[in-house]
Order: C-alpha cells, then structure tokens, then sequence
C-alpha cells in the first residue's frame, strides 16, 4: 500500500472511530437508541406487543444517520414521515436482557426526543425542524388551549421539539394542578427545559429537555413547590423551595394571581399550607372492633364454574374465593352481580329494591336460559362479578366468559354490556345490551368516568388471544375509540382463558395489565403512552422451579397512586413498582414474594398495603418489604396458633384494614407499629439492644361462625361494612355516625 492510500485510509478509519464514538455517545443519551435493530421479545414471556414494523425500525437507523452526518434537511423529512406514519406503534427503550420489565414508548415520543437530544452536537438538525413547524406549532398550540377538552398527545407527538415545547408542557402542569393531580403536574414539570437543566444537579435530568425556551426557571420551581404540596410531601416541598429560591428568587413570577418575586410567593405558599392544614377537620376513626352484623339476607348463587373445570383445589377448607361475587354500594344500595341477573338491596335495612320487587332481580342478562359453562377443559380462574357505577349510570358485564376458542359453543350465554338508569329504578338504557361478537368477550369490569365507558376486549382464535380497549359514550353505547392491541399472547390449548383484564384510572390516564404487560392508555383518544412487558412466572432459579399457585391468585392487583403504578400481575410472581408517568421500573419485590396477592389496597403511613391469602406492607418508594400478616412477631394473641388465611376482597377504611380471613373478619391497623429505637444495654460496653421490626397490629375480629356466616369479599359503606358469602349478605356496623 502506497503512502498517499494509507493516508487516506487512516484519515478515513478515524473518521469512523469518530462516527461510532458520536454514535455511542448519542445512544447513551437517548433511551429510544437502546433497543433498536434487536428483538423485543423477554426471555420468559411470549407475549407480542404493538411494536413496530422491520421497516420503521430501519427508517429509525436512517435518521440516527443523518443526524450523526448532519444532514439536517434529510433527517427532519424523515422525522416527519416516521411520525406521520407511527400508526401508534411503541419502540423498546430497555433492552431485552432486562428480564424484570422491558419498557416502551410511542415511536412519536422517541423520534421527538431524539431531535431534541441531537441538539447538543448537531444543532442545525433542530434548528431546521423549528424554521419549518414553529408558526404551525405556535397556531395548533393555541387551539388545544382554547379547546373544552385539550387533547394534548397528538401536539406533543408531532410539535414537542419545537420552540413551543416547553410552553405546552407547562399548560398541561397547570391544568393538572387545577385537576388535584400534582403527580402527573410533577413528571410535566422535570421534562421542561429551562428548569430541568438548572435541576440537574438535583434530580436526574429526563431525555428531551433541551429546547432553549425562555420560560423563567423561578415559574416553573415555583410550580414544583406547589405540586409537592399538593401531593402531602411536606419534607420534599421544603427542600425543593430552599433550593429554588436560592437559585430563582430574585426573579418575579405569577403564582395564584398575584405577582412578586419567587421567594415572597413561596413564603405565601407555605402561609397558606399552614392554614390549609389548620382547617383540616380530625379524621374520624371506626370502631376497631366492629359490631355484630346489622341484617343478614341470603345471597343469590353467583355463577361458579362445575367442580370438575375448576382450577386446581387449594388444601381443603382454604378456599381463596367463597363467593365470585364483589358488591357494589351505590346510591344507598348494595347492587349483586351473578354473572346472569343483577339484585339489589336497600343499604339501610337490606330489603329488596325497588320496593315491591320481591325476590326477584332487577336486571336479567340477555339468554340467560344458555349454557354458561359448557367448556370441556379446566378453567384458569373462577371469574368474579361486579359492576361499577356513576352518577345515575350503572354499568355491568353478564354471560359466559369463555369464547369460542376456549370450546364454548354457539349456545354459550354471550358475553355483554349493559348500562341501567338508577334515577329510573335501573331501567335498561337505550342502545343496550352490547353484545361481544362470537369470536370475543368483554374481559374486565367497566370503568366509568365523566360520561364515558372503558371496557377491555378479548379476541381468541386458534392460535392466539389479542386484547385491546374499547370506550363508549354511556348514554348511547356508541364506540369512540378503541386501543391499539395491549397484548397478543399464545393460546394456551390445554386449560379455558377466564381472566380479567385488570384496569385502574389515573386522571386521564388508563393503566391496565394483562398476559403478563402493564400499559398506559390515553382516555381521550385511546393511544398507547407507555407499555412494560414483565418477567413471567419465575418463581426461582432452580433446576426444578415450582409451579405457580394458580388456585391461591385468581386476579390481578393493580392501582395507580401519588405517581406510581403498582400490580401485582396474576401471571407475575412479584410485586411490580413503576413510575406512572413513563412506566420506568421503580422497584419489585423478590421472586415468590407477594405472589398470591390479588388486591392493592392504598397506601397508609408511608407503605403500600395489599391483600392476597395475607396482607403485605411494602415500603411506598423503594418496596422493601416491611412486614406481612400472619408472620411471626404479629401481636396476634396466640400467635402460635394456626394462622388465618385470606378469603375475599378485603377493604381498607379509616387506616383501618378489614380483612376476610378463615378465622373471621380481622380488623387490622393499617400503620405497622413502629419499634422503640435501640438502647445500650446495662452493664455493657458497645453492646446496643437490636431494634424490633415493625409489626401489624390486630385491633377487633367478628367472629362469624356463631352465626352461621362467614367472612367474604367486603365492600366499605359509611356506616361499615358490607359482607357477601357464599350463603349470606350481611351488613356489619364499624362506626357509631357518619364519615368513615
């Protein structure tokens, strides 16, 4: 090789060690880079989501090259027909060898971001972006704010990289502070840039934040102060306004109508927090030990599926689930659903409603005279009936939860929605029932929220099951739109798919989980925000693992509360926290710890609380597990005793937890006790007493059993509780008045 060529080549090979430094540089700071051109799939959960295409994951390696090459012109054009033709497809942003959850986030969002982070080294590609669709996003930026109910996704999924960037984030701040959702105010505000860029030596700095806006950082610090506030953290809220005054106070914001500079509003806020707190009545507290139950009626037989397709029995007398049926207090009365007919009783003394109706249900489902279990294979789970309601609307799913592809014949009952009038004695709304095509079933309870049905779909063929969100108006039954696919999981041939789709409300946010995959949902229009696809089913690492305890967990536990996401999935083994803004994963519990849980109460004294065959405190921010009940060191008297075991839905009230166990229902402080701290002991040199764990503590029980009752799935009212057996309905009183 001559000197001129070997020149030449070595001028070229550090031009491409250039190339690949600015490449990897540019993949550690974008989170979309982190799984493009590999699969998607985890090790150990078979389940497809929306992701996309082969071509659009090639369209993205362009963009990665023209922006690394500067080719600004080239890049924004392809920007722009990536996000044009997204189709509402997601992009892996945690690679695959992340076992435990591997996230993902709208091709939109990532494009986006990665305009925005190329600008530290490639300005002109974002600059050509801005000359281009500044005036356009300035003009659709005034009509989302002018509109009665901003649809922000498709704004920032198309103009987010543009110099109005910021302001859109902080108009969705503000609206979520003028809703009572300072979390979601919270995540909105990290993300604005000439904030985020001053915090960062103080928090972590999220992706796409450079955008150069001139929106001063005291009125977004300010902002921050006040969310913090009004999500009850005192202490956060104190440091952060320190914090932001010693760097913003000088400058003079707007906050709450008034004008000054960053520090007197701040002391104004913290003025008026302190006044706030004053005026809080005191929080009344139910009787520890509640009463003996006020009326008993018999409960009409739920549907269970026959002994012989049932899943597999737990130990004897141990049965998770006494009834299938969770009641549903609305309107001062106690509703019942069976799965073919819906009852109602008075809340005040249990008789029937309306007055007059005798034994008879107020609401008879659609060919209720067909088979409901006409499967030959077992049942995964024994599915539970409930229903839910809002303002005078009552919504409930009836008829078989199988579907052909499970070996449910033509003549099964079929699965179906219906909405009654409860201002018109539950009257049968026009437009219903819905009814489920052949090939498909309604999987989860209803959601109601302002006028609007969220329901989950399932669809089974031969190979596969595909579920997805449909929303419909109430009053008419009309679509207004459905979910891009949540999940498409493998058939499993040799046992009948009964579960439910779990799905929690979070402002205008969905979050469900189903087969294994937690995703955020748009409720406006339906679009996917985030998905996480979980770790399945590994309950430990030996060469002869366990099998899951599929009697012991027949649902799924899932809520969404101050910012977080957690689920404790039927086909998970572990307690799963995500941050609900991204789905980031926060924390999860050890594999095989929590497993059985099947219900997330809340949060009380700083840790979750949640309900399965025993109760379980995690730590709210970092999961830890704190304590379980029954567990040794509970101050259960006769703690060696045989240990209950958990037997419905259980409620929490008051911080109080009533859980429905085998030895009757236990009333429960919801606040572990805390334990004393360590002394030195006498007589000794650097020898210190070891600290106690904190432990539950068991307050009341009712003991059901002399009665002829027995404890089941519970529902809380303002005078108590509500229990429903697999006999009895009866009314328990925990409160001498009103206000639980």
């Amino acid at each position: 090789m001559n000197a001129p060529s070997y020149c030449a080549f070595c001028r070229a090979l550090a031009r491409l060690s250039l190339a690949r430094l600015s490449l990897a540089r540019l993949s550690l700071c974008l989170l979309g880079a982190l799984a493009v051109g590999a699969t998607a799939r985890g090790a150990d959960n078979d389940a497809r989501v929306y992701e996309i295409t082969p071509a659009q994951r090639l369209n993205l390696r362009q963009l990665d090259q023209f922006i690394l090459t500067d080719q600004a012109e080239a890049a924004v054009d392809l920007a722009v027909r990536v996000i044009d033709q997204a189709d509402g497809r997601l992009v892996a942003v945690t690679g695959p060898k992340d076992t435990l959850a591997q996230s993902f986030l709208p091709l939109p969002r990532v494009v986006q971001d990665r305009l925005l982070a190329a600008a530290a080294e490639h300005p002109q590609v974002l600059r050509t972006f801005r000359s281009r669709y500044d005036q356009t996003a300035e003009t659709q930026l005034q009509r989302v704010r002018e509109a009665d109910r901003p649809e922000w996704t498709p704004w920032l999924h198309r103009y987010l990289a543009s110099s109005h960037g910021d302001e859109a984030l902080l108009a969705i701040a503000d609206r979520a502070l003028q809703q009572g959702q300072p979390h979601r105010a919270i995540a909105v505000l990290r993300r604005i840039g000439s904030f985020a860029a001053a915090a960062g030596g103080a928090q972590s700095l999220p992706v796409g934040t450079f955008r150069g806006s001139q929106i001063p950082g005291g009125a977004v610090g300010a902002r921050m102060v006040y969310a913090l506030l009004l999500a009850g953290d005192a202490q956060q809220a104190e440091r952060w306004s320190a914090w932001v005054t010693e760097r913003f106070g000088d400058q003079t914001v707007e906050l709450a109508g008034r004008r000054g500079t960053v520090a007197d509003r701040l002391q104004w806020l913290e003025q008026q927090t302190q006044s706030w707190r004053r005026a809080e009545p005191p929080q009344r507290r139910p009787r520890a030990n509640p009463s003996w139950p006020r009326w008993v009626r018999a409960t009409p037989a739920g549907e269970l599926p026959p002994a012989q397709i049932r899943p597999p029995a737990s130990p004897p007398g141990e049965l998770a689930l006494p009834s299938p049926i969770l009641p549903l207090v609305a309107g001062g009365k106690v509703f019942l659903n069976t799965g073919r007919e819906l009852y109602a009783v008075a809340l005040d003394d249990g008789e029937p409603w309306p007055a007059g109706i005798g034994s008879h249900p107020v609401f008879v489902a659609y060919a209720p005279d067909r088979d409901f279990w006409p499967a030959v294979r077992a049942v995964e789970t024994i599915p539970r009936w409930s229903a839910a309601a809002e303002g005078r609307w009552l919504a409930a799913r009836f008829g078989s939860p199988m579907v052909p592809g499970n070996a449910a014949g033509p003549q099964a009952t079929p699965s179906q929605l219906v909405v009654l009038d409860l201002e018109q004695e539950a009257r049968l709304q026009t437009g219903y029932p819905l009814v489920a095509n052949p090939d498909s079933r309604f999987a989860s309870v209803p959601l109601l929220s302002e006028g609007r049905m969220v329901v989950a779909i399932e669809r089974i063929d031969e190979a596969a099951v595909s579920t997805h969100l449909r929303c419909v108006d109430i009053s008419t039954g009309q679509t207004l739109w459905d979910s891009p696919p949540l999940a498409i999981a493998p058939v499993r041939r040799q046992i009948a798919r009964t579960r439910d789709v779990a799905v929690a409300l979070d402002g205008q946010r969905l979050v469900c989980h189903v087969d294994g995959v937690t995703a955020a949902v748009d409720l406006s229009d339906g679009r996917l925000t985030w998905l996480v696809r979980h770790a399945t089913a590994e309950l430990d690492d030996s060469p002869y693992p366990r099998p899951r305890p599929s009697a012991e967990k027949f649902a799924t536990g899932l809520t969404v509360h101050q910012g977080q996401v957690v689920v404790a999935g039927i086909d998970v083994d572990r307690v799963v926290g995500l941050d609900a803004a991204d789905g980031r994963l926060s924390w999860a519990s050890e594999a095989g710890v929590g497993d059985d849980v099947f219900q997330v109460l809340g949060v009380v004294d700083g840790h979750w609380l949640l309900a399965g065959r025993r109760l379980y405190w995690f730590e709210q921010q970092h999961g830890t597990l704190a304590a379980t009940f029954p567990a040794a060191g509970t101050s259960q008297l006769g703690g060696g005793q045989s240990l209950p075991v958990g037997r419905g839905q259980a409620a929490l009230a008051g911080g109080l937890v009533y859980w429905p166990s085998s030895d009757g229902i236990l009333a429960i402080d919801g606040a572990l006790t805390k334990p004393s701290p360590a002394v030195d002991l006498p007589g000794a040199q650097n020898v210190r007493e070891p600290t106690a764990p904190a432990v539950p503590s068991i307050l009341g029980r009712v003991a059901l059993e002399p009665l002829g009752l027995e404890a089941g799935n519970l529902a809380s009212t303002p005078e108590g509780l509500i229990n429903v057996g697999s006999r009895y309905l009866a009314a328990i009183e925990t409160s001498s008045g009103r206000g639980l």
